[in-house]
This record gives structure tokens, C-alpha cells and sequence, in this order.
């Protein structure tokens, strides 16, 4: 997330956790060597323990590869759909571009300041629904294609679809407090 109030910095022992000059979070895998309470330090939940070389670990943006050159992480130059994005603008041009294309924090409550930004977070937080179908014949477990999933809320149907040959379905609703029924 790149925090730019990173709790993990704050509970860093030996300065382990740093911000770089252009905004990376960074964690020194020498200097956190055994500080596995940095994995619950980020409300995120994007730090990760490291058991065998005993260190926390997280995404560091390709840094490495920004300091020889590049222009973008990897992940955002192999996102076959351009999903992903990387900027080098100034923070005020960057509040311009969260408030023209209605990007979102994840859980601004955490109040970490987090650099990392969604378009349409509320499909994933707020009204998204997903699943998939499957049935046991002969003691077989398989797909169910094409299956009829309509969701109810207080007897209301709200929305209808049908699983696709995987038998997954996706559902997206303002209310979350529905349930989805299988038809028969």
C-alpha cells in the first residue's frame, strides 16, 4: 500500500522499514531479520512472514528495477487488460485524478494514507457476490453449467444469472444482506 503514515515504519525496530525517495515502502531483509510482529503491524494485511529466512516480506513495487530505469513495475507491465496502473505525478495532480476518475482508498479508517488507489472499490467492498456451482454424481465432484442462481432478499428476487461452463457465477447488488438460492 506505500503508506505515507506506514504503521510498519513506526514499528520497525532499527529503522528495518523505510520509505525510498520516490514513495516506496521498503523493508530491509537484513535489518528485519526475526521482527515477524511487522506481519500484523499492516491493517493491510499485505506484509507476510518469510519462515524459512525468518523475515517479513512484502510487495516492494520492483524498486530495484525503478532505480535501474524502468518506468513501471512488472506487475503493471504484464497486466494483460491495463488494470494496473503506476504514476509519477505530484501529489496535487494525483488528488486531481482521484477526484476526475473517482478512485478510492481501501479502508481510509486506518488512516495509514495508503498510495495505492481502486476505481470502482465498492463493487469488491460493497456489492459484489460470487460463487460457483457444483454437483456429486457417482462420487464425482463437477461443474454445474448453465445453472439458474437467482438472489432473494426478504422473499424479493433481486437479480438472476446463470453459471458459466466453470459453474461460476457473479452477482453484483447494492445490499449485501442478501442470500442466493440454487433453483432446483
Amino acid at each position: 500500500m506505500h503508506c505515507d503514515d506506514a504503521p510498519c515504519i513506526k514499528n520497525a525496530a532499527d529503522n528495518a522499514v523505510y520509505k525510498s525517495d520516490d514513495g516506496i515502502v521498503v523493508i530491509d531483509p537484513i535489518k528485519s531479520k526475526g521482527q515477524q510482529n511487522l506481519v500484523k503491524s499492516c491493517p493491510y494485511g499485505a506484509i507476510w512472514w518469510n519462515a524459512e529466512k525468518e523475515i517479513p516480506q512484502k510487495c516492494v513495487f520492483c524498486a530495484h528495477l525503478l532505480d535501474d530505469g524502468w518506468q513501471k513495475s512488472r506487475c503493471v507491465q504484464a497486466c494483460p487488460t491495463g488494470a494496473l496502473r503506476m504514476l509519477h505525478v505530484e501529489d496535487s495532480e494525483m488528488e486531481g485524478i482521484v477526484q476526475d476518475e473517482k478512485l478510492e482508498i481501501l479502508h481510509p479508517e486506518y488512516q495509514p494514507r495508503p498510495r495505492v488507489c481502486y476505481k470502482n472499490l465498492y463493487r469488491y467492498t460493497k456489492c459484489f457476490i460470487a460463487g460457483s456451482v457444483a454437483q456429486a454424481h457417482d462420487g464425482i465432484e463437477d461443474c454445474v453449467n448453465g445453472e439458474t442462481v437467482i438472489l432473494y432478499q426478504d422473499g424479493k428476487k433481486l437479480q438472476e444469472t446463470k453459471t458459466d461452463c466453470f459453474g461460476d457465477l457473479n452477482l453484483i447488488t447494492w445490499n449485501l444482506t442478501a442470500a442466493f438460492t440454487r433453483s432446483a
